[in-house]
């Protein structure tokens, strides 16, 4: 009766392929949400340079965690 609630099986970490798609799909609707809010709040020179530093930023991070991760 309480052998579905045991856990003996090992977890294993995803794979690097996965998490790079992720983080890629992420990132890119990070970028897509900044493109389209950020001219509201700021003129759109500086919107767009704005979306894409933080695109920037996201993709770095997720491949710094990626990179600390799987090493």
């Amino acid at each position: 009766m309480n052998r579905h609630l045991r856990h003996d099986r090992e977890y294993t970490q995803m794979k690097p392929v996965v998490l790079d798609s992720v983080t890629a799909i992420t990132s890119l609707i990070v970028l897509i949400a900044a493109v389209v809010l950020l001219p509201v709040l700021l003129p759109a020179p500086y919107a767009y340079i704005a979306a894409i530093v933080l695109f920037i930023a996201c993709i770095s991070t997720g491949g710094h965690y990626i990179g600390r991760q799987t090493i």
